[in-house]
Order: C-alpha cells, then sequence, then structure tokens
C-alpha cells in the first residue's frame, strides 16, 4: 500500500515538472519567434545634396534576395529581420548598405557618382537626362525588349525555305502585340523630345536672353528646336541658334 501511494506521488510530481517544463519550452519558443520575426521596414531614400526624393531605387535584401523599389515621391517597404542587411542601388549614385535595426522607419542618403565604370573604362557620371532615359528603360524593358518575327529565307542544299511566313505576319493582328509595336514607336519620339528638352532649355534662354521666364517660355514656343538639330549640335551652335532666333523675335516684336 505505502509503495503504491509512493508510485502515485512519483507520478504528480513527474507530471507537475513536466507541464512546468513544457511551459518553459513554450515561452522560450514564443520569445525566438518574436525576435526573428520579420518586421515591415518603411523609409524614404533622398539625394544627399538636394535632398530631393529618389525613385525606382532597388533596395535588396541581401539574405533573403527580396527587392523593392521606391516609388515616384522616394518612400519604400520591404520585409526584414534584425541584422539583415539591406542594399540601395540606383544608376548615378553609390550603393548604400544598411544593416535592419530594431526601428521600424529610416530616411536613407544617397551621394552621386563623379564616375561610372562601363566595361572597365572610367567615365564620367551620367546626366540628369541619361540617368531619366535609363530609368526610363527599366521601367518599360519588357515592351522595349519584345521583337518582331520575321520571316526569314534560308537556301538548303534540296530547296528554298521560309522560316516564320506565318508568325511574322500574324503578330500585325494580334492587339496586344500591335499595343506594343506602337508603343515602341511612341517611345523613340518621347527620347528624342526629353533629349530636346534637357539641351534647350528656360535656364539656357535666360543667361543668353536675359528674358524673365514668362517671355523665356513664350520665346521657346515661337521657336521649338527640332530633334534632329539638338541630337548633332554642339553647344556653341545651339546657343548660336537661340541667339539668331532671339534677335528675329526682337525684330518681330519691334514691328508691332
Amino acid at each position: 500500500m505505502v509503495y503504491l501511494q509512493l508510485t502515485k506521488t512519483m507520478k504528480l510530481i513527474l507530471k507537475i515538472f513536466d507541464s512546468k517544463f513544457l511551459l518553459l519550452i513554450f515561452c522560450a519558443g514564443l520569445f525566438t519567434l518574436k525576435s526573428t520575426h520579420a518586421q515591415t521596414l518603411k523609409g524614404l531614400v533622398l539625394d544627399s545634396l538636394s535632398n530631393a526624393p529618389l525613385k525606382y531605387v532597388i533596395i535588396e535584401n541581401k539574405e533573403t534576395g527580396q527587392r523593392a523599389y521606391s516609388a515616384l515621391d522616394g518612400t519604400f517597404r520591404i520585409n526584414c529581420r534584425e541584422g539583415e542587411l539591406l542594399s540601395f542601388s540606383a544608376a548615378g549614385y553609390r550603393q548604400v548598405l544598411l544593416k535592419a535595426g530594431n526601428q521600424f522607419q529610416v530616411t536613407v542618403h544617397m551621394m552621386r557618382e563623379t564616375t561610372v565604370t562601363v566595361n572597365g573604362e572610367i567615365l564620367p557620371a551620367l546626366s540628369p537626362y541619361q540617368q531619366d532615359s535609363l530609368e526610363r528603360y527599366q521601367t518599360y524593358h519588357n515592351a522595349l525588349e519584345h521583337k518582331k518575327d520575321k520571316a526569314r529565307v534560308i537556301i538548303a542544299p534540296a530547296a528554298l525555305v521560309i522560316s516564320n511566313p506565318v508568325s511574322s505576319w500574324m503578330q500585325y493582328l494580334a492587339p496586344q502585340t500591335r499595343q506594343i509595336l506602337r508603343f515602341q514607336k511612341r517611345f523613340a519620339r518621347w527620347e528624342q523630345d526629353a533629349y530636346s528638352a534637357s539641351r534647350y532649355t528656360i535656364s539656357l534662354v535666360q543667361s543668353l536672353t536675359g528674358l524673365p521666364a514668362d517671355s523665356a517660355t513664350l520665346f521657346m514656343g515661337a521657336y521649338p528646336i527640332a530633334n534632329d538639330y539638338a541630337a548633332v549640335a554642339s553647344d556653341i551652335e545651339i546657343k548660336m541658334w537661340v541667339m539668331n532666333n532671339y534677335k528675329l523675335w526682337m525684330q518681330r516684336k519691334g514691328r508691332k
């Protein structure tokens, strides 16, 4: 009887001990889960000199490979754990590395590169137009890289073979393909307009003529620069072109 009583007591003690031990393990697991739980890090990416927000910056979690991109206003969000390494990359800017802490919001300042390396060659850093053009290309990369199917003539020993005879013509009937091809043509015109606008600016006109901003805008509207000329003219030639047109503009105003 005494032996049975002791056995029951031991079982009860072991049961209580197991419960506390399991509770301890459970609490430890919760603490570990909490400490390693991924959090959403929000932030803002700015130019270190102008404090202007930077769009399309690539934010990459080096531990998980997850990527995010900054929005037009420079804001971003990405999942990460404390201690994980984040990289911030953008064309024309030095890469920034940031180790995630326990904060939920950060501001990242990026410095412009003074030079860039292309195929092992050191070149001057990208101009604002070049940087914008690269960002536009990255944004519309899939559509711009879409290639047209072309019929090809293959001369074989026994016969003349034409590959893709149907698909090369049928692609023009598919609405999606036709949209993409039209977009590629429009994009090329946008790029030409953007380049011309980067060379023929209000600030350039004002510096040469002394016109106020509203008058400079009217002058540029009366004398738009041709994309073909803007693409090949030197800086001096564009300045001479502006001054010649300014003289004509003033003469016309004097006649009125």
